[in-house]
């Protein structure tokens, strides 16, 4: 499966490299310096263009990094406080910005941000490879095949 989308809703780096899977990244244990760091991928990518935040939630799974069902849904709050400050930051950018929430039964939250009239649908492989090696508590700030991405863990 993999991320599917308009060819006028790619930002150039990604036009530019059609089948690069994962771009630089920036691992964070501080979610506000995470979050700073995406409204800046965001605004080079996209300029100010209104967004759409795809976020991932996860309802289920088995994991080494979640042993238990009270770690998950203690990254389920952390997600969701993270997306409702996150949207607010870019909303203080000048970026028109909704959300829309996906349950997944992965051990990570993939936060997407994509233009408002594009479509994307779910990839979580590269996510999931990139999550194996950073541990809990962390956000990753990447590119997933040249859309702006968070992953928390």
């Amino acid at each position: 499966m993999s991320v599917l989308l308009s060819p006028r809703a790619l930002p150039q780096s990604a036009a530019a490299h059609p089948g690069q899977p994962v771009s630089d990244r920036h691992e964070f244990t501080d979610l506000q310096t995470a979050s700073s760091s995406f409204v800046s991928r965001v605004i080079a990518s996209y300029g100010r263009r209104p967004l759409r935040l795809l976020c991932t939630v996860p309802t289920w799974c088995t994991s080494e990094l979640y042993p238990s069902l009270d770690d998950l849904h203690d990254l389920r709050t952390r997600s969701l406080v993270f997306v409702h400050d996150l949207c607010n930051k870019l909303q203080a950018a000048g970026i028109q910005v909704s959300y829309r929430l996906a349950l997944c039964d992965t051990p990570l939250v993939l936060l997407r941000a994509l233009p408002e009239d594009s479509a994307c649908t779910r990839d979580d492989h590269d996510a999931l490879e990139l999550a194996k090696h950073g541990g809990r508590e962390k956000a990753l700030v990447t590119s997933l095949q040249g859309v702006p991405s968070i992953i928390l863990t």
